[in-house]
């Protein structure tokens, strides 16, 4: 990925290779999500306890199991935690490349609306309260839609 988007950026420059790149990341990174949540037996009925299922299965199998994550809420009407190391971004510093590290996140945008749909899946107030954008933490919270 950081080899094939260097290679992109010397030909077509920065914001053309940063747009094929995210055309190529994001379904990617959605699809190996949709994967693991179709292997996910939802025994859950409330739509929070389905959520925290989802990630218990993501620490056990997924990438995220690497990253480090902090709960600030979590009940049946809202989840709330914070990540404070995120490993692709941690990956694509040392590749040269952080600002693929932002695609990630655009996966999160992506997926989990569709994935929950009784959740409001938000970053509190910006959708640059991430660390791709430069924040000391990533913020995700879900909550139940009234």
């Amino acid at each position: 990925m950081a080899a094939l988007f260097l290679e992109l950026q010397k030909k077509l420059g920065e914001a053309k290779a940063f747009e094929i790149m995210k055309s190529i990341l994001v379904p990617l990174g959605s699809n190996e999500q949709w994967g693991h949540l179709q292997s996910l037996v939802r025994t859950a009925e409330k739509p929070m306890e389905w959520l925290m299922d989802f990630y218990d299965l993501m620490d056990q199998k997924g990438v995220p199991r690497f990253n480090t994550r902090e709960y600030i809420q979590q009940n049946d009407a809202i989840c709330h935690f914070v990540i404070t190391r995120c490993v692709f971004h941690d990956f694509f510093i040392e590749a040269g490349t952080p600002s693929l590290s932002k695609l990630f996140c655009e996966v999160d945008r992506e997926f989990f609306p569709k994935a929950v749909p009784e959740l409001n899946f938000h970053r509190g107030g910006s959708w640059e309260n991430t660390i791709a954008i430069g924040k000391d933490h990533c913020e995700f919270i879900f909550e139940v839609k009234e």
